[in-house]
This record gives structure tokens, sequence and C-alpha cells, in this order.
């Protein structure tokens, strides 16, 4: 057998299309029903995949006109105040309230998933995504 040249990517980056939506840098970023990526807001069925990380303007375009970068991993957001995630909710889900917000409070308020809750800090709420 001869050697190959396996292609390699590192699995915590994805390049997904856009939506016709600006995407900021440092926000959190879900796939809509039609598979393209917007920043994280209160939505049923929005998949979570990461942090955004460069700032995309994709409002005068089409979707999937451009594609924008995107992390997976461990993030920290910031807390809901009104719904908080507390430290006995450490592996449980959590729920987005925007790009920048999580709680603790689940879907049934037409909220998609964030991730699972990995600690939570005077700072905030570190999430991991998947």
């Amino acid at each position: 057998m001869s050697e190959r040249d396996t292609l390699e990517r590192d699995s915590r980056i994805l390049i997904l299309p856009m939506a016709a939506v600006t995407i900021n840098a440092g926000r959190f970023v879900v796939l809509n029903a039609s598979g393209y990526a917007e920043e994280g807001k209160i939505g049923a069925d929005l998949i979570p995949v990461g942090r955004a990380e460069e700032t995309v303007d994709n409002s005068t375009g089409s979707a999937g006109d451009v594609m924008i970068k995107v992390k997976q991993g461990c993030f920290l957001w910031n807390n809901d105040t009104t719904n908080p995630v507390a430290k006995t909710d450490i592996g449980k889900k959590c729920y987005l309230i925007d790009s920048e917000t999580v709680s603790i409070d689940n879907d049934s308020n037409g909220r998609s998933l964030a991730g699972m809750v990995h600690s939570v800090e005077a700072d905030g709420v570190w999430v991991k995504t998947y």
C-alpha cells in the first residue's frame, strides 16, 4: 500500500454560510432553520455552533453569499439576571437569551440551546458548545 496525504482540519473551527445579516466578532453564533449562521437570539430550533471569530457584514447580500469563521469550545457568556444559571446547574443545559447572554430557563419560552454549563463565576457562565 502506498502512503496517502490525508487532509486535516481543526474540528473546532467551522466555516459557515451566513444569513443576510451582520455577525460581530465575539458573539454567540447559531444556525437558523435554513442552515445559515446568524447571531444568537431567542428563537426556537436554532442550533448553537460557537463564537464568531470575525465580524462579517452580509446585511446587503443574500443568504449564503459569504462565509464566517466560528470556533467551538468553552466560552464565557453573560448570565441572565432574571433566570440566572447557578453553580448547581453545572453539567446541565443552558439556553440563549441573545448573542452574549444565557439562562437556565429552558426552551418552553421559545429559547434554543446554548450548550452545557461548564462553570459559573461572578463574571458569567462558561458554556461548552458542541
